[in-house]
């Protein structure tokens, strides 16, 4: 018997189990009543049923099940019944080339399976469109009970999945818990409890680990159904519990994200990929950490936009970040040429700096203030890498106060990048009091090379070695005095000298 075929003591379209439903498993009803209708040959009382409660059926019946009790009605149930062709256009992933809408329940039908055939495979920006042409949107809701019959939930959650793909945390994590203020029926628990979980998993990644933990434990006290659902919501606490287990037990982390089947895990896939520099460099793992990201991402979507589109290219880049290599850095972040996801934007700030200009990675990382805020995970890196930047540009005291602000709001609770250079570390740890001890190292070579001069400052540098006056090199720079002494005033900055003799 399949683990997800038990309903309410029938299996396999009408069969009496063997074991009874465990008493703290919510059923679902019409799963076993669609079933045992299919059984009997009853297609129109499995038409009225599906028809009657849509999400039932969906979350009640085993999706390998559903397609093969759908494809055994006949063709006019598919014509008459909008939902049952909604249902059979998304489990047979039938791509439908244009939408014409209106009110038209079966346009409705076409676009709901055009919204998850293109989410499930690697495009959430053209489902984002898709719902637009729709005008798909929540209802409001009854805030004591669910007076939608869990749409309001399975729209919210579906948007949440969508925003998080498409790398727009803070819409996701709006969606998600909008899910969760309009609780669904009792047998759509695994909606409720899906909402918590999935909310978890950002703060888990990008937010605030107390807040994570927080909506996993209330996850843990909610009801589980029989829905096929069910498995796919654990794999996502496995990834979340990864996350806020890599500080603490890095070993333990590891093994919780190679406990979520990569089946089941499903479209957060690219989320799953985005977790393992993270665990594996907590546990001193960056070979491991190369093999299951190259394994992943062999198997991305070739035409996709979003984290299925930019992950294994964002996994490639930290590992050789963390690992010294910035050409293999740069190079796999070309993927994403306008910077559309914060990690790539963070990344390329934090290459910047390495690669010798201090006075752009500061401006980058002060820019990227508002792609930041409210993701504490997020906002920690950019903040490092802004004292980083503070700290080679000879501004110590600014580079003491971002990191000691940092203590003061996190404390204990920071969450860190995959691993922190050890030349900040070690800055920090001599000049910041209460700054964490046990944090993973990058390479200690990894620190910002020979700066980056203009062409200006590349001419203005023999001319200094030539031992000529500020006048005579004004002269020939065809400039005024007053520039030629900005103009050595940076380059002395970015060399961190104070003489001619010194920048030579």
């Amino acid at each position: 018997m399949h683990a997800f075929d038990r309903y309410s003591g029938t299996v396999d379209g009408g069969r009496e189990a063997k074991d009874a439903p465990r008493e703290d498993i919510v059923p679902i009803p019409r799963g076993g009543e669609i079933m045992r209708a299919s059984a009997r040959g009853d297609d129109a009382e499995v038409v009225d049923l599906i028809e009657a409660s849509p999400l039932e059926a969906w979350y009640g019946v085993p999706l390998d099940r559903l397609i093969e009790i759908l494809d055994n009605l006949p063709p006019s149930a598919t014509q008459e019944s909008p939902v049952v062709r909604a249902f059979r256009l998304m489990l047979h992933s039938d791509p439908v080339e244009s939408l014409s809408i209106g009110d038209d329940p079966h346009g409705l039908a076409e676009a709901a399976s055009a919204y998850f055939d293109v989410r499930v495979h690697g495009e959430p920006e053209r489902a984002a469109a898709i719902a637009d042409l729709a005008g798909a949107s929540p209802q409001r809701v009854n805030v004591l009970f669910d007076d939608t019959a869990g749409w309001r939930a399975f729209a919210s959650v579906q948007e949440g999945i969508r925003a998080l793909l498409a790398g727009d945390h803070v819409a996701a994590l709006a969606a998600f818990a909008d899910a969760k203020s309009a609780p669904p029926p009792r047998t759509l628990t695994v909606l409720l409890r899906d909402a918590y979980v999935k909310g978890g998993l950002i703060d888990a990644l990008y937010g605030d680990p107390v807040v994570a933990r927080r909506q996993l434990d209330i996850a843990a006290t909610l009801p589980r159904t029989q829905s096929w659902a069910e498995p796919v919501v654990d794999s996502h606490v496995e990834l979340a519990e990864a996350m806020l287990l890599a500080e603490s037990d890095p070993a333990a982390a590891v093994e919780r994200l190679e406990r979520a089947p990569i089946p089941w895990v499903g479209e957060l896939w690219p989320i799953r990929l985005l977790i393992i520099p993270t665990v594996y460099l907590r546990a001193g793992g960056l070979a491991a950490a190369r093999d299951r990201v190259e394994e992943l991402g062999r198997s991305a979507p070739a035409i996709a936009d979003g984290y299925p589109h930019v992950a294994p290219a964002i996994a490639r880049s930290i590992l050789a970040f963390v690992d010294g290599d910035l050409d293999g850095a740069r190079e796999a972040l070309r993927i994403d040429p306008d910077a559309a996801m914060v990690e790539t934007a963070l990344l390329r700030t934090g290459l910047t700096l390495v690669e010798g200009d201090p006075d752009a990675a500061l401006m980058e990382a002060i820019a990227l203030h508002e792609r930041t805020r409210g993701l504490r995970r997020f906002e920690v890196t950019r903040v490092l890498f802004f004292a980083w930047a503070q700290r080679w540009r000879g501004d110590e005291a600014a580079a003491v106060e971002a990191l000691s602000g940092l203590v003061a709001e996190f404390g204990a609770t920071m969450p860190f990048p995959p691993a922190l250079p050890a030349d900040l570390q070690r800055f920090a740890l001599q000049h910041v009091p209460g700054w964490p001890t046990a944090v993973t190292l990058g390479r200690a070579g990894l620190a910002p090379a020979a700066p980056r001069l203009t062409p200006r400052e590349r001419r203005l540098l023999p001319l200094l070695a030539s031992g000529r006056t500020k006048e005579q090199i004004a002269a020939d720079l065809f400039v005024s005095v007053n520039t030629v002494k900005s103009q050595q005033r940076t380059l002395f900055r970015k060399l961190g000298v104070s003489s001619r003799l010194d920048a030579l």
